[in-house]
């Protein structure tokens, strides 16, 4: 199985438990007298079968993560990690950027005036630089997954 295939998989069965407790909580209540639509026991069951196969596939996801170089990284953990990095760099950079920018409106003259002591265009430069870094790295990290192989 590749890669993507498992992270597909992983996020099918984090979507199923969280189904599974939802009618698990919506079962274990019942009024005096009355039957629940489901077993809440055997939901149960289910979720928790589902638990071993979700730890099972993730610890082989992690380790294709780290077994597997990408690009300049050594390895695909640490593509990913630089991603979101790169990608928090924007957001930073990208919201000073645009404070820096506002305009202020003053109704008279008394009021406050205040000024930037960041130069916006400086700043986004810095943004958009994350911003591309960010992309480049995602593209390194798609292909990797449609490469590697999960054992």
């Amino acid at each position: 199985m590749k890669l993507a295939e498992a992270l597909a998989l992983r996020k099918d069965h984090q979507k199923r438990l969280q189904q599974l407790k939802d009618r698990i909580l919506r079962n274990c209540l019942i009024q005096e007298g009355e039957m629940p639509s489901e077993d809440p026991s055997e939901l149960m069951r289910e979720y928790d079968g589902i638990c071993g196969i979700l730890a099972d596939l993730v610890a082989r996801i992690n380790r294709a993560n780290l077994s597997n170089p990408v690009g300049r990284f050594a390895n695909l953990a640490d593509a990913l990690f630089n991603r979101n990095l790169q990608r928090q760099r924007h957001e930073v950079y990208a919201a000073v950027a645009t404070q820096a920018s506002a305009q202020q409106f003053r109704q008279t003259r008394s009021e406050i005036k205040t000024v930037s002591i960041v130069r916006a265009v400086e700043v986004q430069e810095i943004a958009d630089d994350a911003a591309k870094a960010a992309r480049e790295i995602d593209v390194q990290i798609q292909q990797a997954n449609w490469l590697i192989d999960v054992e």
